[in-house]
């Protein structure tokens, strides 16, 4: 497995303006390491989902391009716990 890049941090945006370009955010999530990635949303406004269920399709998103449920449970669950416990 390649070395981790030497990032303090990277926001991916995944909202749709970015269509298609989940592969890219993948291949540059494992790049940075996602034992340093938080899975997060933002994206609050009416006639949108709401935000669980936002949250819910940013993952399905990523996990269909190509992050396991392990490595989603990681960025969703495990890594914001650990950031969550440093404070």
């Amino acid at each position: 497995m390649p070395e981790p890049l030497a990032i303090r941090l990277a926001v991916f945006d995944c909202d749709g303006t970015l269509v298609d370009s989940q592969h890219s955010i993948v291949a540059a999530m494992r790049a940075i390491g996602l034992e340093q990635i938080v899975a997060s949303t933002d994206y609050f406004r009416p006639g949108i989902p709401n935000p669980p269920e936002l949250m819910r399709e940013y993952l399905t998103t990523l996990h269909e391009a190509g992050l396991s449920a392990s490595e989603i449970r990681l960025i969703a669950a495990e890594n914001p716990g650990r950031v969550l416990d440093r404070h």
